[in-house]
């Protein structure tokens, strides 16, 4: 596999989720008591294991929080002139259906992305469970090569 030049795109603008759950001292997530809390101590952390782990496979990576800014998010595309972007954008100005947005910019200035694309995002928009049951995918192959889902659970006799 050659390496690729991989640009890392997230967005958080208000406090750091993981910060709050360790200022309670909770260790599950309100949504689901039977999930523990990362070990890491900040979205930015997490970002920044994500980025080490993809430089130590041979990749290239830049890591930009968008900070709900369209221009940064336009600029990191162009500047970078990235193989891939993974998208972890999951949200855009506090509003979770502006999420297909975001890969249909990709889709229109031609770079490759992980994550589904815009039609899909705006279908399971209002509906979990599909976007519960299916994988993340890559846009095309070049994404694909790098980016692989974790294999399904086996079941248990």
């Amino acid at each position: 596999m050659q390496p690729s030049r991989i640009l890392i795109l997230w967005n958080q603008i208000d406090d750091d989720v993981y910060a709050h759950y360790r200022r309670d001292g909770r260790r599950a997530p309100d949504w689901d008591p039977s999930k523990e809390i990362e070990p890491w101590e900040t979205v930015e952390e997490e970002m920044q294991l994500i980025q080490r782990c993809l430089e130590g496979n041979g990749h290239t990576v830049v890591m930009v929080n968008i900070r709900d800014n369209f221009d940064t998010m336009l600029d990191a595309v162009r500047s970078n002139k990235p193989d891939v972007i993974m998208n972890l954008v999951e949200f855009f100005h506090d509003d979770a259906e502006l999420e297909h947005d975001v890969p249909a910019l990709f889709e229109l200035l031609g770079v490759e992305y992980t994550g589904n694309r815009p039609l899909a995002l705006s279908l399971c928009q209002k509906n979990p469970r599909p976007r519960r049951c299916s994988p993340p995918t890559a846009s095309r192959s070049r994404a694909a090569s790098w980016w692989r889902p974790w294999p399904p659970p086996r079941a248990t006799a």
